[in-house]
């Protein structure tokens, strides 16, 4: 059954916030369900983290006494920091691997603390910077940019709410339906901006700010601001 228009718009609606609300985590507080699946996911996308690392396959007490022993020790710790690399968010799973390590630390034997002692120091020391890509070439979605426009709106007071609104929902729903002409370009970004300023040439302007804000880079291929 297909839905309907409201329907559509309504789960638009619901996906601005929660895009509001990754990109603002200070709004969450105001949207308790929102927030409660933001970390879900982020308590999901942890365990997976840990998992991929495969120090908690070892309980703490396990991990200090493998670190300790001289034949498994280098074993483990070689393994640890090499996942490090491998790792889709390596600097999230390094702070992961220092949390568990720590943990072992205090479930240590005076006996075994040289080699976890030893073994932190390592991990600190692993660079887990991002490395410098090749820049690729842009691909931004016009409905991430309609979103943007439709969270200035959350909470707003603008006169003009009810008829940037209904535009905006038409906007976002054309641009979903046709993947072929999605993406950003100077000439569809114009026709973007002219159509949000017909309707209230202030928020134009606020809303042109902030998808520079949001999307670094962008002005070098959007068009002139008019005067």
């Amino acid at each position: 059954m297909v839905r309907s228009i409201s329907q559509k718009t309504s789960g638009l609606f619901a996906e601005a916030l929660e895009a509001a609300c990754r990109l603002q985590p200070d709004l969450r507080s105001q949207y308790p369900d929102i927030d409660a699946k933001l970390k879900q996911a982020e308590a999901s996308r942890l365990q997976e983290m840990t998992r991929t690392i495969g120090v908690t396959h070892l309980g703490p007490g396990e991990v200090a006494s493998t670190l300790a022993d001289p034949d498994k020790g280098p074993a483990l710790l070689q393994g640890l920091v090499s996942s490090l690399a491998g790792n889709p968010e390596p600097e999230k799973a390094k702070e992961v691997l220092l949390a568990h390590l720590e943990q072992a630390m205090t479930q240590a034997a005076d006996s075994q603390r040289a080699a976890i002692e030893a073994a932190i120091d390592k991990v600190r020391q692993t660079d887990t910077s991002p490395k410098e890509a090749r820049p690729e070439k842009l691909a931004l979605a016009l409905a991430n940019l309609v979103l943007d426009a439709r969270v200035l709106l959350v909470d707003s007071d603008n006169p003009n709410r009810d008829k940037l609104e209904s535009a905006l929902n038409e906007l976002q729903i054309q641009y979903l339906q046709n993947a072929d002409e999605a993406n950003v370009t100077p000439e569809r970004f114009r026709v973007l901006s002219e159509a949000i300023r017909g309707i209230d040439p202030g928020f134009q302007k606020a809303w042109r700010k902030q998808v520079l804000l949001n999307y670094p880079g962008l002005d070098r291929i959007l068009p002139p601001e008019e005067p």
